[in-house]
């Protein structure tokens, strides 16, 4: 796409959260084209982007990039940031959890709910409450089309930010989402149609402790990641 990079900027401490492993958050985001042009977007005064990485997606055919927006009284909502008029900033938001020092984590992208139908997963409070939403990108806005408890993908205080997977698992055409359970006891293999189901749950002899790598080719596809015993674990179909 358009997009070469982006990045968080300007370090403040107005939001001492310290979820990802210290208080100090980003006031802005830079964004590089690939024609060496930048342009910075702002979080306000009133709020911070409380990530490690922008993600570049592609949200209806175009470049688009996903933060995780924290409000000072507020908390966490997911940004969508994209071009109108040729300037970025950000154009879609869902709604702040509604209480300071509360944060969500983005699970993946793809077509959850089916072929054409961009959509982002994310996890509310993965340390506090686990809730699981899908939000699908129609007409420059966002929807909630998927919610479910029990899950989690981040532990307090790490940088571990990706402990999930997106692929089609069962081979319906669709995206599956790959991620721990509540506990971080089990690997839930999750599919979205025709509604929130497991397509597999996986008993683990420890807790997940870091990111999930996902290895795929045409024959097999594999979930590699580690656990608090400080094992390596592969799950493959």
């Amino acid at each position: 796409g358009s997009v070469a990079r982006a990045w968080l900027a300007n370090p403040t401490k107005r939001y001492p959260h310290g979820a990802l492993g210290d208080t100090i958050e980003a006031a802005s985001l830079t964004i590089e084209m690939r024609d060496g042009k930048m342009q910075t977007v702002d979080a306000s005064d009133e709020a911070v982007f409380e990530e490690l990485e922008p993600r570049i997606v592609t949200l209806g055919g175009a470049d688009h990039i996903l933060t995780v927006k924290s409000y000072l009284k507020r908390g966490s909502a997911l940004a969508v940031i994209g071009q109108r008029g040729g300037t970025f900033g950000i154009v879609a938001e869902t709604p702040a959890i509604g209480t300071a020092h509360r944060w969500l984590n983005i699970a993946g992208t793809g077509n959850f709910l089916g072929p054409g139908r961009d959509s982002v997963a994310i996890v509310l409070m993965p340390h506090a409450v686990g809730r699981l939403q899908v939000w699908e990108w129609k007409n420059g806005s966002l929807f909630k089309q998927a919610e479910a408890d029990d899950f989690s993908n981040h532990i307090y205080g790490t940088r571990a930010l990706h402990m999930s997977a997106v692929a089609d698992f069962d081979g319906d055409g669709a995206s599956d989402l790959a991620i721990p359970s509540f506990d971080r006891q089990s690997l839930r293999i999750v599919g979205f149609i025709p509604k929130l189901r497991d397509i597999a749950r996986l008993a683990l002899p420890a807790p997940i402790r870091t990111n999930i790598a996902l290895l795929q080719d045409r024959q097999k596809t594999l979930l590699v990641f580690g656990l608090e015993n400080g094992a390596l674990a592969i799950a493959t179909r």
